[in-house]
């Protein structure tokens, strides 16, 4: 989770210690320690992905990290993982920070997760487990169909806040078709006969009362 912003004041190379010193303008908030994250909010890459077609691909179809992106109007099919993953890790990869601002609209999710998992997977990773909620947030899933992934639910979230689901089609799905894990501020629109006890899932330290499904 974000413990707090700092502005560089400046940064050098200590060649014989391989290690890069950096000094900030602000003091350190008292959390920040060993394992800490740093991350450079100022130079994340805004993207833009239209009419892509991603299929037969070991792993997943796309890996976002970052913040600022629009996937729209792309067919993933046929992956052995998830068709999107967007995640950060502080645990194995040590890389990327949490993402914001992140649309996914008219695509479509066809025959992925061959070796489990979610079609469009979001999650963040610390040792001992997944992440608390606010690791990710504003995410919009509009209007996408998901068809007979082989794999779990057709959307995990996970780690994340202020999320929307609306009129997205799931064909054939396995149960449950939504999972979601430590995460709050949830809006599931258009849920038709989706209903916590078999389509939707919600466990860990998701914050119930602020997660609505509405049809």
């Amino acid at each position: 989770q974000p413990q707090g912003q700092l502005t560089v004041g400046a940064a050098h190379q200590d060649v014989q210690a391989r290690r890069v010193v950096i000094t900030f303008k602000e003091a350190l908030p008292r959390s920040i320690g060993e394992g800490s994250v740093l991350t450079n909010v100022s130079s994340t890459p805004a993207v833009r992905i239209r009419k892509c077609h991603v299929h037969s691909n070991r792993a997943r179809g796309m890996l976002i990290q970052t913040r600022d992106v629009v996937i729209e109007d792309c067919l993933f099919e046929d992956i052995t993982c998830a068709g999107i993953h967007i995640c950060t890790d502080a645990c194995d990869w040590w890389e990327s920070l949490g993402v914001r601002d992140v649309t996914v609209k008219g695509c479509v999710f066809r025959r992925n997760c061959y070796w489990g998992g979610s079609a469009l997977q979001i999650f963040s990773d610390i040792p001992g487990g997944q992440s608390a909620p606010g690791v990710h947030q504003r995410i919009r899933i509009v209007n996408n169909r998901f068809e007979d992934n082989a794999g779990g639910s057709a959307i995990n979230i996970g780690s994340a806040e202020d999320v929307e689901l609306s009129g997205n089609t799931i064909i054939h799905p396995k149960s449950p078709v939504i999972t979601i894990v430590n995460s709050r501020h949830i809006r599931i629109r258009d849920a038709g006969a989706w209903d916590i006890g078999r389509g939707i899932d919600i466990s860990g330290s998701s914050d119930r009362a602020t997660i609505s499904i509405l049809r």
